[in-house]
C-alpha cells in the first residue's frame, strides 16, 4: 500500500506515541533531530512520512464530506497503526484492528457532539469472545470555510471490558441504561433459571441503515421541495450536512420509534412535535409558532421523510407482543434505578463465566438495544468505570485523552518551509562532501601522485556521497499522492462515525 511506505517511518509504538511525535514535529520540526539518533536517511524518512500524514488527514478531514470520511479515516488509521479495516458486516463493532489484534471502534465528531455509542448486541459480543473493545474517539475544533479550514483534533482512548461493561452503561444516556437490565427470575435464583424468557430478537436494522434510509428519503423530499425550502430557510445556518446532525436519526429514538402510530394525537406526541423544534432552528424565523412551522416545505418534507422510514420498518403486531412479555420480566417493580443497581450489583459480584451469561441475556442484548455515552460521558470514563474499571486504559496511558493534532493546510505550509531546511541540510552535506572529492583528486594528481592521504580522503569522499545518495534517495523515494485503501467510500455516518 502506498500510504503504508509513508506512515510506517512515523516515530512510536502505538497511538499515544504516534500523536505525541507528530505533535511535537508540528510544534518544532527541528525536534526529531534532537530527539533522536537517528542517521540522516531516517530523518528524512520521518520527515516526509510526516508531512505526509498531515496532507492526507487534512485532505480527509477538510475535503470529504460527511459521508466518505468516515469510511477514510478509519482506513487512515489502520494504516497508521499497521492494522486491517474490518469489512462491513463482520458481526463486531470494531471498525478496524492495529497490527497486534486490539479490535478499535472509532468515533469522529465535532468538538462537543461526541457520541460513543452502536450495536449494544455487538458490543456484548466482543467483550464474551475477545474480552475487550477499545474505543478511540476523535473531536475536530475547526474554523474556517471548505477547503481552508484548520484547527484541531483531540484523541481520547478506553477499553470496554468483562470487568467495567455494566458499571459504564449503567452510568450512559438515560435510554441506553436499560440494555443491562437482568430478569427477575434470574436474579432471584442468583443466576440459575432462565426459564420464561423470549427468545434473541431478530436483529433489527441497524441506526446506521436507518439514517441511510431516511437520508435518501429526505434528500428526495427536498429536492422536490427546493424552491419553497430555499425560501424558507436562513442560509447562513442551513445545509444538508448541519441539518442531519441536527437530527441525528440513529440516536433520535423519538423520529425512531417504530411501533405502529394510528392516532393523530400518538404522532404528535411520538415525533412531530420534537420535529417541530428541529425545523425551526434553521428558518430565517426561528421564532415562529409550532402551526406555521408545520406548514412550511422543510418540515413537511422532513415529516414525509421520516414517515416513509417508520413505514419501511414498522414494527409487526408478534414483535409489540413479544415485547409486552419483555417488559414483565425485565422491568419489574416501581423504580428504574432500583432496578438498575440490583442487575449492577449483582453483575459485579459475579464471576467471569457468569458475568457472559449475564451478558447474553441482558436486556439489551435479548432486545437488541443500542447505546450510547455523551462527550461528557467519555470524558469521565473512569469515574463511570469505577469500582470495577479492570484495565480501563492501555499499558502506559493514565488518563483518557491521549494527545491533539494540528490540521490544515496553512499548518502544513509552515511546517513544510521549516522541513525544507532540514532535508535541504542532507542535501548540502552531499555537495560539500562532492567538493572535498575534488579537491582531493585534483590534488593527489597534481602532486605526482605520491600523497596517498589525500588518495585515501578522496576514496572515504566518494564512499560517502554514495552512502548519502542512495539515503536521501531511498527516504524520498514515495508517490507524490498516497492513497487511502480500504472500503470503497459510501453513505456513511454515526457508525465508526463521522459527524460534522
Amino acid at each position: 500500500m502506498q500510504l503504508q511506505q509513508f506512515l510506517k517511518n512515523i516515530p512510536g509504538d502505538d497511538l499515544k506515541d504516534k500523536i505525541q511525535s507528530l505533535s511535537n514535529f508540528y510544534s518544532n520540526p527541528a525536534s526529531l533531530i534532537n530527539s533522536t539518533q537517528s542517521s540522516q536517511s531516517q530523518i528524512i524518512a520521518e520527515t516526509l512520512a510526516i508531512l505526509t500524514f498531515f496532507k492526507t488527514l487534512t485532505t480527509i478531514i477538510t475535503h470529504f464530506n460527511a459521508a466518505s470520511a468516515g469510511f477514510s479515516f478509519e482506513s487512515f488509521l489502520a494504516v497508521l497503526l499497521d492494522g486491517k479495516q474490518v469489512p462491513t458486516n463482520s458481526q463486531t463493532i470494531a471498525d478496524l484492528t492495529t497490527a497486534d489484534g486490539t479490535p478499535i471502534s472509532l468515533k469522529l465528531y465535532k468538538e462537543g457532539q461526541l457520541e460513543v455509542g452502536g450495536s449494544y448486541t455487538d458490543l456484548v459480543s466482543d467483550i464474551v469472545n475477545v474480552e475487550k473493545m477499545q474505543y478511540v474517539s476523535v473531536t475536530k475544533k475547526l474554523s474556517g470555510e471548505s477547503f481552508d479550514q484548520s484547527g484541531t483534533l483531540d484523541f481520547y482512548r478506553f477499553d470496554f471490558n468483562l470487568e467495567n461493561i455494566f458499571n459504564i452503561i449503567s452510568r450512559s444516556s438515560l435510554k441506553s441504561r436499560n440494555n443491562i437490565l437482568l430478569p427477575k427470575p434470574f436474579l432471584d435464583s442468583r443466576g440459575g433459571s432462565v426459564e420464561g424468557l423470549p427468545d434473541k430478537k431478530l436483529a433489527e436494522p441497524t441506526p446506521e441503515a436507518l439514517e441511510s434510509a431516511f437520508m435518501d428519503a429526505l434528500g428526495q423530499m427536498i429536492e422536490a421541495n427546493q424552491e419553497a425550502i430555499s425560501n424558507e430557510i436562513d442560509p447562513e445556518k442551513f445545509n444538508l450536512e448541519n441539518y442531519l446532525q441536527t437530527i441525528d436519526y440513529a440516536n433520535n429514538d423519538e423520529l425512531v420509534n417504530r411501533k405502529p402510530t394510528a392516532k393523530s394525537a400518538d404522532r404528535n406526541k411520538l415525533y412531530v412535535t420534537p420535529l417541530i423544534n428541529i425545523v425551526k432552528q434553521f428558518l430565517i424565523d426561528p421564532d415562529i409558532g409550532p402551526t406555521a412551522t408545520k406548514k412550511t416545505a422543510l418540515f413537511g418534507a422532513t415529516l414525509r421523510a421520516n414517515e416513509i422510514v417508520r413505514q419501511k420498518f414498522a414494527r409487526t403486531e408478534r414483535e409489540i407482543e413479544r415485547q409486552k412479555t419483555m417488559n414483565q420480566v425485565y422491568f419489574w417493580g416501581e423504580d428504574d434505578k432500583e432496578r438498575l443497581e440490583a442487575s449492577r450489583a449483582f453483575y459485579e459480584n459475579a464471576d467471569p463465566e457468569l458475568k457472559k451469561k449475564c451478558l447474553s441475556i441482558s436486556y439489551g442484548y435479548v432486545n437488541t438495544g443500542h447505546f450510547n455515552l455523551t462527550q461528557k460521558m467519555v470524558e469521565n470514563i473512569e469515574a463511570l468505570a469505577q469500582p470495577t474499571p479492570g484495565q480501563i486504559f492501555p499499558s502506559g496511558q493514565s488518563s483518557v485523552y491521549i494527545g491533539s493534532i494540528e490540521i490544515g493546510t496553512d499548518k502544513i505550509i509552515n511546517m513544510v518551509e521549516q522541513a525544507r531546511e532540514m532535508i535541504n541540510k542532507s542535501i548540502f552535506e552531499i555537495f560539500r562532501d562532492l567538493q572535498s572529492l575534488t579537491q582531493n583528486v585534483s590534488g593527489y594528481f597534481a602532486g605526482g601522485l605520491a600523497d596517498n592521504s589525500k588518495a585515501e580522503t578522496a576514496i572515504e569522499n566518494a564512499e560517502s556521497i554514495g552512502e548519502k545518495t542512495a539515503e536521501v534517495a531511498g527516504a524520498a523515494e514515495a508517490p507524490s499522492s498516497p492513497k487511502i485503501g480500504g472500503r470503497t467510500a459510501q453513505k456513511y455516518s454515526g457508525m465508526g462515525g463521522q459527524r460534522e
